[in-house]
């Protein structure tokens, strides 16, 4: 009598499986498609700076700390804390102002201007006093001509210009060593 070994069975079965795969495979059909390529090209983006942000004469105090604030589209500096204007009268300083800027590019078409959060602003002169720190400038804040109330987005008109200001906010530590402090300020603008 002959055994059955029962491996036997399996091959044959697995062969089977595999020759039903390939004839899968011999059948299988190759698609295409097309699509499209777009782009729109527009003109490019051109800042002009018309005046600096300038927080005009300040005096600190040894009271704590103070700040500086002005707004857009604002003449005034309005202080907080021992912070003062050292301005007796406006005929006798220079005033202070918001930064000014002019932007041109494609006409009716929006764009966003992007500030930092903070920024140092250190004393002018190379050889200041030690100790000397640098002031913080933070809180920035853009507003577009024509379009009052939209923060950093604005409009470029018919002709492709438009407009806008910013204002920040500086803190003036107590004890601030007096001097001109300088930075620069980054603005980064682009189409909305």
């Amino acid at each position: 009598m002959r055994r059955r070994l029962p491996w036997a069975g399996l091959a044959l079965a697995a062969t089977g499986v595999l020759g039903s795969a390939a004839a899968v495979e011999a059948r299988t059909v190759s698609a295409t498609a097309s699509g499209n390529a777009t782009a729109t090209v527009v003109a490019p983006i051109i800042i002009v700076e018309l005046a600096d942000l300038d927080f005009g004469l300040i005096t600190g105090g040894d009271g704590g700390d103070g700040t500086a604030t002005i707004a857009p589209f604002a003449a005034a500096v309005t202080f907080a804390g021992p912070a003062r204007s050292g301005c007796s009268s406006a005929n006798r300083c220079t005033s202070s102002h918001p930064a000014r800027f002019a932007v041109s590019g494609e006409p009716a078409r929006s764009y966003i201007v992007s500030l930092p959060e903070a920024l140092t602003i250190t004393p002018e002169s190379a050889a200041r006093p030690a100790g000397t720190a640098p002031l913080t400038v933070t809180g920035f804040t853009v507003r577009t001509e024509g379009q009052p109330g939209t923060g950093a987005q604005g409009w470029l008109d018919s002709s492709g210009q438009g407009h806008f200001q910013v204002g920040a906010t500086l803190l003036v530590p107590s004890g601030t060593a007096s001097g001109r402090y300088r930075t620069s300020l980054p603005i980064i603008v682009t189409y909305g």
